[in-house]
This record gives structure tokens, C-alpha cells and sequence, in this order.
């Protein structure tokens, strides 16, 4: 099955804000040692890096926005999955991923905080941010036999509602509409089914020796 989540890559973000840095410190050191213009050499560098930076700019500009426009897709296989991104393609066969673990985050938050599985997926403490509702995110980590581990994320705006509405109705799971969680379901059903027909073969293989 596939599916498209509205992952966003952080590297695109900071590549936005990078640019503004440079200028910002680039700017302070042409000040702080008191050039102007009559001073071409140092007014040419400047000139060039701001070219440089303003080509960064619009590059990852294009970038996120292409992101936010196209996504990234998610294809789960009966022994694999794979993932298309805007510029990564990343395949992993169930045999490489030793876990996988879905959890939310708060967008701008420390990511490290995580809700774990079960019920405390559900409960995501919100005293960090009394002045404004913070954008809750999902996030899909897989764990490889290699010790790495590939992360996705997607949006999950319709989750703070009905995580309100399954603390009086436990039958609504508050995850139903975001794809990312859609996905995890699906892998793990076909993980499972993989599992079961690997061991159904070796049963066959024992019994036939």
C-alpha cells in the first residue's frame, strides 16, 4: 500500500535561516572593522558572499517548498518498505528493521520528548507552553539491525481534538486520520504476516528432513 505524509526535512529549514546568520555575523565583522565603501577589496567580498548567500537562500527555499508540495511517500511491501523523499529513495526489507516506534512531538519543542506506545501515546504534557497551542507532529522511527535509524514525520492536526474526544470515548483512536500512523499499521500488519509465513516455511523445511 502507499501512502504520502507531509514529511518536513529539517536540513531545508536551517538551510532558510543559515543564510540570514552569515549575513548577520558578515555584516557585524565589515562594521567592526570599520570598512566602507572606499575600501573596494573587502566591499567586493562582501558583495560576492551576499551573491552566494542569496543563491543558498533561494535554493533551499525552492527545496522546502517542493517538499511541502510533493511530500514523501511511503510504500509498504509484503517484505519491505520503501520510502521516496525529495531527495533521498531508502529501502528497507523487514529483515533489516529490528523495531519500529511511533510517537508525537511538539513542532519547534524538544523532539527528544516523545509519547511513547500504549496509552501514554496519547497523553503529551502541554505545561512547556501556556501562551500558545503547540503544532503536534508524528514521527515514525525505524531501529535497523545496523544500529542506525531512519526517522519520518507528519502532520498531525487533527490529533489534539480527538485526543480530547477519546478521553470520553476510548473507541476513537485520535491517530485515525494522520497517514504517517496509517502507514505504521500497515507495516505492522505485513511484518506480522511476514513473521508468521517465515515461520510456517521453516516448520515445513523441519518437518520434511
Amino acid at each position: 500500500m502507499k501512502f504520502r505524509i507531509n514529511h518536513e526535512t529539517k536540513l531545508f529549514l536551517y538551510g532558510i535561516i543559515a543564510p540570514w546568520i552569515a549575513a548577520t555575523v558578515a555584516v557585524a565583522v565589515y562594521l567592526l572593522l570599520d570598512y566602507n565603501v572606499t575600501y573596494e577589496r573587502p566591499t567586493l567580498i562582501m558583495i560576492g558572499l551576499s551573491a552566494v548567500l542569496a543563491v543558498i537562500e533561494i535554493i533551499f527555499i525552492i527545496l522546502f517548498l517542493a517538499e511541502k508540495f510533493f511530500g514523501a511517500k511511503i510504500i509498504i511491501e509484503k517484505d519491505y518498505v520503501k520510502i521516496r523523499m525529495l531527495l533521498r529513495r531508502r529501502k528497507f526489507h523487514f529483515y533489516e528493521i529490528a523495531d519500529a516506534k511511533y510517537s508525537h512531538y511538539y513542532d519547534g519543542g524538544d523532539n527528544n520528548n516523545d509519547s511513547g506506545g500504549g496509552l501514554f501515546r496519547y497523553v503529551i504534557p502541554r505545561d512547556d507552553y501556556p501562551s500558545r497551542p503547540p503544532r503536534v507532529r508524528a514521527r515514525l522511527t525505524f531501529y535497523l539491525e545496523s544500529g542506525r535509524t531512519f526517522s519520518l514525520n507528519d502532520d498531525a492536526y487533527r490529533y489534539a481534538a480527538k485526543q480530547k474526544l477519546w478521553i470520553t470515548d476510548p473507541d476513537i483512536d485520535p491517530d485515525e486520520d494522520v497517514k504517517l500512523y496509517q502507514a505504521y499499521q500497515c507495516y505492522c500488519a505485513a511484518c506480522r504476516d511476514y513473521v508468521n509465513t517465515n515461520r510456517r516455511n521453516a516448520e515445513k523445511f523441519r518437518s520434511s528432513m
